[in-house]
């Protein structure tokens, strides 16, 4: 049977192509760092955020890798402005085209500031301090300009670069994004993403000794039977039994007391004390959480260290008082657990 291809059958038929294709380059996308959409994902990426600075206000880098893009003027590859970032390299005119040229001397659209001038020592915007061209700063552009790349035209930018292009901002690592509000404060981490293993988090050398320990208790935890107690106080008591976890992951820097025993089989010599009990960690994997009065405090400066690469923002924490020190107080209360599992569904819909 042939079919003509502006038929009503053709077209039904070639649906399921469509689709197909449609599917696989969804998918396709999703294993990019960041992605460009044209105008509909800078609006998603920057159009909340606050408080971008520019290039000239980001440190430095010296880490020896050349920038992915670099800023074009041109009204072929932008929208929204002519001031866009492409792919370095690709910033060229078509025969007879003109105003397309690279923006050698906008500093500020220049990670760090520097830009190519700043490594010309002859030339009057020379910086001593620049080893390296800077990223081109596309949050910046669009804060600025209202500039976006067309779509293909921007080559994409690992999460680690966009992270230091938008410090400073209310940028979340942990979504890729600007986010107006924040990670909830404790006791609830309802609103929480991103939360990290203590595997993947920093070790410590502070030479400070934790304040609580992962405990194995129905007397002691609510929500799941492992939640953190204080030191020492994680302990069998008449019929109701008691033991200290030795799961790594519930450490801070994976760094568990088997760690510091070089005849254990968890014995890591770069953990040189045992690690704080990661209680957001254990909530968001187990929904577990202590009863009231079984958990010590966790300093705020603490509490920071175990939220890293999630959506906690410091700034946003409930500032008590534990012993005049002005650190946050945290203990728990049952917790929205629905919203985590919302939280994540709206990421893999919106991408």
């Amino acid at each position: 049977i042939v079919l003509a291809r502006n038929s009503i059958l053709w077209r039904q038929a070639a649906m399921p192509v469509v689709i197909m294709r449609a599917a696989l380059a969804s998918i396709a996308s999703s294993f990019f760092a960041w992605h460009v959409l044209g105008s509909t994902h800078f609006e998603y990426k920057f159009g909340t955020c606050d408080g971008i600075v520019s290039g000239s206000n980001l440190p430095q880098v010296h880490d020896g890798v050349s920038p992915l893009n670099e800023p074009c003027h041109s009204g072929r590859h932008c929208d929204g402005s002519r001031w866009c970032c492409v792919t370095v390299g690709t910033c060229v005119p078509m025969e007879g085209e003109s105003g397309v040229f690279v923006g050698t001397m906008k500093k500020d659209y220049y990670e760090g500031g520097c830009n190519p001038n700043s490594l010309n020592s002859s030339h009057e915007e020379y910086d001593p301090d620049c080893t390296q061209i800077g990223e081109c700063h596309a949050g910046c552009m669009y804060a600025d300009k209202g500039a976006v790349s067309v779509a293909g035209i921007m080559t994409a930018i690992p999460e680690t670069t966009l992270d230091r292009l938008m410090a400073g901002s209310n940028w979340r690592s942990a979504s890729q994004s600007c986010q107006n509000t924040a990670c909830s404060p404790p006791p609830d981490f309802s609103s929480c993403t991103g939360v990290q293993s203590g595997l993947n988090l920093a070790k410590i050398h502070d030479g400070v000794a934790p304040l609580n320990q992962p405990c194995h208790s129905r007397r002691h935890c609510d929500g799941s039977i492992w939640c953190c107690a204080t030191i020492g106080t994680c302990v069998t008591v008449g019929e109701s039994r008691a033991c200290v976890g030795s799961n790594k992951a519930y450490y801070e820097g994976g760094c568990s007391p088997h760690s510091l025993n070089s005849s254990h089989e968890d014995y890591d010599p770069d953990c040189a004390q045992v690690g704080e009990c990661h209680h957001p960690f254990i909530l968001e994997t187990r929904g577990g959480f202590s009863r009231p009065g079984v958990m010590t405090p966790t300093p705020s400066t603490i509490l920071d260290r175990l939220m890293a690469g999630s959506n906690w923002n410091p700034a946003a924490q409930s500032r008590g008082t534990e012993s005049g020190t002005g650190e946050s107080e945290v203990s728990y209360s049952s917790p929205h657990r629905a919203a985590l599992g919302f939280m994540s569904l709206m990421v893999i819909f919106w991408n």
